[in-house]
């Protein structure tokens, strides 16, 4: 059984096109992060003067699924294109999404052999069923034994990591004092002054 605390720690980019997929793109990762998700969506992970094609290649390297907004646009986007090709390239799971505006169009970079998730423009009620769907497949990625040992694992170091942090700051608190009191000698008097008083 899949925890889903587990199913927190995965990584998602979210590859679209700014054209006609910001909107959307946005919901969705704003969903997703209700959800407790870490989500990559370069309108917002990618400040001034960073590299961004850089930035974009190690998000993708660094996220366990890519979920694609197919419109029109990203399906003539360029960049699109490489951000799924990578994807595909270090196997991880994608889940295309598609606009109704795009249905007519011909699938690109093997979106064609995945399950599509279709949704309405502007229709908030089937936003709900997109996000239901998104959720879903999520977690039967999740759930695969090999990525559940993953997630297990990453869950194991956070906690672990997490300890070292708290054992690290206790530690050099401890120091502190010590030092504080041993280059003081004076602070150790008044507080045995005050101590006798109190």
């Amino acid at each position: 059984m899949v925890k889903s605390a587990e199913i927190s720690l995965t990584k998602i980019f979210i590859s679209y096109a700014r054209e006609d997929g910001g909107s959307i793109a946005l919901k969705v990762k704003n969903y997703l992060e209700n959800l407790k998700y870490e989500v990559f969506l370069d309108k917002v992970k990618i400040i001034g003067g960073e590299r961004w094609n850089e930035k974009l290649r190690k998000s993708i390297i660094s996220c366990d699924i890519l979920i694609v907004i197919i419109t029109p646009a990203a399906l003539r986007s360029e960049w699109v294109g490489k951000e799924v090709k990578e994807a595909t390239n270090r196997g991880r799971y994608i889940i295309p999404i598609r606009q109704n505006t795009a249905r007519n169009y011909p699938l690109e970079w093997g979106l064609d052999r995945l399950q599509i998730i279709d949704y309405q423009i502007d229709d908030e009620e089937d936003y709900s069923r997109l996000y239901t769907k998104i959720s879903e497949s999520i977690i039967a990625y999740a759930k695969d034994p090999e990525v559940s040992d993953t997630l297990k694992r990453r869950l194991e170091h956070k906690k672990r990591l997490r300890l070292s942090i708290y054992c690290t700051l206790a530690v050099v608190t401890l120091v502190a004092v010590v030092l504080f009191f041993y280059l003081n000698p004076q602070q150790i008097v008044s507080y045995q002054f005050l101590k006798s008083w109190g």
